[in-house]
This record gives structure tokens, C-alpha cells and sequence, in this order.
């Protein structure tokens, strides 16, 4: 079965599922990626093979033990160059719940912005279940947040038609004078470098103290 994924010669149907999900065959979790890769990055275009996909690929990670299942996940999303198969990972990990606040801030402090930018996402995931060592854990991580850097530059310009000048801000894209605390019109990333549909460094940070607040009262 192995030799076969390593190869691009296992066919993955039912019964190799089953097999390497039975028996947790982690050796093939990386070749899983490669086989599936376009399917993962252009799901929209197979969604009905991404569905059966993903459903096997949640099963069969969620065979491991809690410790290998992160072990798995965080470290092929902190070496992953393609920035979509991360993304799909980070899914997992909350579909499984399994956010672990060690792991995450290694993300937070990777030295590629994207790794980073996951991490944030991730910061808004769960765990199965929180205890006192996690409040402590998760105001690092809001600490860490909330030093990200603003990656554009604020200015100033001259209105039409006025001596008056309004801030703006320039995008590290090179698109210039863009609304203060509006997005890039160019690449649609907000001073951040975070887009719409992304939750910034601002939003997390309040996001995770009403986390800590939740877990505090449920101690209580």
C-alpha cells in the first residue's frame, strides 16, 4: 500500500480507505496531498469528488492519536508551500477540534507572512476542551496577534478641489492612497494584509479575549 501511494499507483477507493484508516498508515498521509492536490486547490470545479474527498481525509486523519493527529496536521502546514493545501489543513484542524496553542504560536512566529496568516485563522479554533494553562496560553498568543505590524504605510493627500489633506494609506502592492480603514483596490488586502473575508489582527485579538473570558467564568 505504501510502496503504491508513493508511487501514484494506489488507487484510492473504498477499500484503500478503509485499509489505510484501519490500520492508521500515516506513511501516506503526504502522498493523500499530492494525489488530491488539484481537487483540493480547485474544489469548486470537483465538488462532488472533493466532497467524498474530504469526508475519507477527515476519517482517515481522525483515526491517529490526538497527539499524532496534530503532530500530522501542524507540521505539514508549517512546511507547505502551496498556500491553498495549508488553508485545507487548517480546516481540519478545526473540523476536528484540534487547536493546540504550542503549535500555533510556532505559526504566528514562522517567518513567512502566510505561515503566519494561518496561524491567525487557527487562533479562532477550538479544543476539545479548556482548563487553566489555557488562559495563559491564549494570552500569549493575543499578545503575539497584537503586535502584527500594519504592512502599508499611512500618508497624507490633497483633496480635489481643497488645500485640505486626508490620511490614506499606501499598500505594500503598490497601489497608493487607499481609504483609512478600507481595502487595497488592487489586491483587496486591508493594511494588514488581510482580506475581507479574513478576520485581522484587530478582530482576533477581541475574538480571543472573550474566548479567555468564557473559559474564566466556566471555571468559576
Amino acid at each position: 500500500i505504501i510502496d503504491k501511494a508513493k508511487n501514484g499507483k494506489l488507487a484510492f477507493d473504498d477499500e484503500a480507505w478503509n485499509f489505510i484508516t484501519a490500520n492508521q498508515v500515516h506513511e501516506v498521509f503526504p502522498d493523500i496531498l499530492l494525489k488530491y492536490n488539484d481537487i483540493i486547490v480547485n474544489w469548486q470545479s470537483y465538488e462532488e469528488t472533493f466532497e467524498k474527498f474530504n469526508k475519507n481525509f477527515i476519517i482517515y486523519v481522525d483515526s491517529f492519536d490526538e497527539n499524532q493527529k496534530i503532530d500530522i496536521l501542524y507540521d505539514r502546514i508549517a512546511t507547505e508551500t502551496n498556500i491553498y493545501i495549508g488553508i485545507y489543513l487548517s480546516k481540519i484542524v478545526k473540523e476536528l477540534n484540534l487547536f493546540d496553542t504550542e503549535r500555533t504560536m510556532k505559526l504566528l512566529q514562522n517567518s513567512d507572512f502566510k505561515k503566519q496568516k494561518i496561524g491567525v485563522r487557527i487562533s479562532t479554533y477550538d479544543k476539545s476542551f479548556y482548563d487553566k494553562k489555557d488562559i495563559v496560553s491564549l494570552e500569549k498568543i493575543k499578545t503575539v496577534i497584537a503586535d502584527f505590524k500594519e504592512r502599508g504605510t499611512i500618508t497624507s493627500k490633497k483633496q480635489l478641489l481643497s488645500s485640505k489633506e486626508k490620511e490614506v494609506w499606501n499598500c505594500e502592492c503598490g497601489n497608493n492612497g487607499n481609504e483609512i480603514g478600507g481595502y487595497c483596490g488592487s489586491c483587496e488586502n486591508d493594511i494588514f494584509g488581510f482580506k475581507l473575508a479574513e478576520m485581522n489582527p484587530i478582530k482576533v485579538v477581541a475574538f480571543i479575549q472573550q474566548k479567555i473570558q468564557l473559559i474564566e467564568e466556566s471555571i468559576k
